[in-house]
């Protein structure tokens, strides 16, 4: 009789040690404190798949990187293709790097899975926009907004579940404040990984409109096509565009101000204004120039005033959006999974842990009436 049993995964056992940031060198030192030995050259070869470790080796890699041994085991890992990050390049160590995309590559993965369960992937790329000015940004956003997803001028509630919606994959990290966001490709979909970011003078706040921006921004960078000869920093910017453009369109800034251009603006109008759209009020300050409401001279010192208040370095800006960026489709598909049975209980708990559900959370997806 053939042996049927699973075969060991060298890929979860390189996941495993990526989400919790660990270096080959870090692992035999975890190893060693917990009275185990593992040379880093059998490490190394495990990861490689040119050996699999012995029961005993196994059962010490799952104590020391908290994992249960059939962690090792399960089929279906992804690579994540095409990264691209958007953070402070010398700030975001490699380890967290690669700690950020190894949670991404395991929530992808369970995230395809349901999908795949449930009903099927549904992703389809957007139209791409051939740009090489702020304009054609600005009016490849009014296309995507007004005339593709048809989502009108009112303000944006959620931008994640908008995208959601859109099918486009969305997790959520709590990682170094130099990281921002990341985009990717996981079996063709497009994927997006944003930080939570947090407020200077209320931590336990979320900043918002900086995350809507962010995930915007990485849209962007999905939707638009760029001259081969532009520049990296050329390119930022029309993404800021076409982000502030979105969120912020020059039909519904016209109706909220009017249209003549003024040198002064009350900080209670922008204030408002980011109450409602969920938009900073730099952004919101460079919309008002963008769109001709705002003289050259008055953005200049309106730029000006907003450095030396520091905002955004070490004070919170004036004015709060309240709104829930908090990605949900996963964790209704595990509901909807467990609910019809297409999936049991552990698989349901298993989902709900890499989901980042509570026991609270998971207590009631699995009360089925």
């Amino acid at each position: 009789m053939m042996n049927s049993s699973p075969a060991f995964s060298s890929l979860r056992l390189n996941q495993a040690r990526r989400l919790l940031g660990l270096s080959l060198d870090d692992l035999v030192a975890s190893l060693a404190e917990a009275g185990l030995s593992i040379t880093k050259q059998s490490l190394s070869k495990y990861e490689k798949g040119e050996i699999a470790p012995s029961s005993q080796s196994l059962a010490a890699l799952s104590k020391v990187l908290k994992k249960p041994i059939d962690f090792f085991f399960q089929k279906g890992a992804i690579k994540l293709v095409d990264i691209d990050y958007r953070r402070v390049k010398s700030r975001l160590s490699a380890k967290a790097e690669a700690r950020i995309v190894a949670h991404s590559e395991l929530y992808f993965e369970k995230y395809i899975q349901l999908e795949s369960i449930i009903s099927g992937s549904k992703y389809l790329s957007e139209r791409k926009y051939p740009v090489c000015n702020g304009e054609e940004a600005e009016a490849a956003a009014n296309h995507l907004r007004f005339l593709t997803w048809k989502i009108g001028k009112e303000p944006i509630q959620s931008v994640t579940k908008l995208l959601e919606k859109k099918h486009i994959k969305i997790c959520r990290v709590k990682e170094d404040q130099a990281f921002d966001a990341l985009r990717a490709y996981a079996k063709n979909e497009l994927v997006i990984c944003s930080n939570k970011q947090f407020l200077h003078d209320h931590p336990e706040r979320m900043d918002l409109p900086r995350m809507r921006f962010t995930i915007l921004h990485e849209l962007a960078h999905d939707v638009l096509v760029f001259p081969d000869k532009l520049t990296n920093r050329a390119k930022e910017s029309l993404c800021h565009r076409f982000a502030g453009a979105f969120l912020l369109p020059k039909i519904s800034l016209f109706e909220e101000l009017g249209e003549e251009k003024r040198s002064r603006f009350s900080l209670a109008e922008l204030v408002e204004l980011k109450g409602k759209f969920g938009i900073s009020l730099m952004a919101i300050g460079m919309r008002l120039f963008q769109c001709g409401l705002m003289t050259q001279q008055a953005h200049k010192s309106f730029s000006i005033q907003y450095r030396k208040a520091r905002f955004g370095i070490s004070r919170d800006e004036p004015g709060r959006f309240r709104g829930n960026e908090t990605p949900s489709r996963m964790k209704e598909l595990i509901s909807e999974a467990y609910a019809s049975g297409s999936i049991n209980e552990k698989e349901a708990r298993d989902f709900a842990i890499v989901a980042g559900m509570s026991p609270e959370e998971q207590d009631l997806m699995l009360e089925v009436w």
